[in-house]
């Protein structure tokens, strides 16, 4: 798996970071249950706040990602990504 992007300064305590995913990953067919491999090529967004995020648009639509002690625990995020992807609904005919 291979994780590579950017990370850049926004505004007091906040960084937006843009990266891409790419690689292959193990899944299990939901229809039959056999393992199988899937290519990745996945585009993340995030918005990354040193403490507590607090919109003041009210807007909770927004991916914040909130670290503290100026540590944003990147491999964390990769880690959360590759797992939400396994949890999803898979097939091994499906498009890709």
């Amino acid at each position: 798996m291979q994780f590579e992007g950017k990370i850049w300064h926004k505004e007091e305590r906040l960084y937006e970071l843009e990266a891409r995913i790419t690689g292959s990953i193990e899944l299990i067919c939901d229809r039959s249950g056999e393992e199988y491999t899937k290519q990745l090529d996945e585009h993340l967004h995030y918005l990354l706040c040193d403490g507590l995020y607090e919109s003041e648009l009210g807007n909770d639509t927004l991916e914040v990602v909130e670290f503290f002690d100026g540590f944003a625990d990147i491999e964390f995020l990769l880690q959360s990504e590759l797992e939400s992807i396994r949890l999803e609904y898979h097939t091994k005919d499906e498009k890709e």
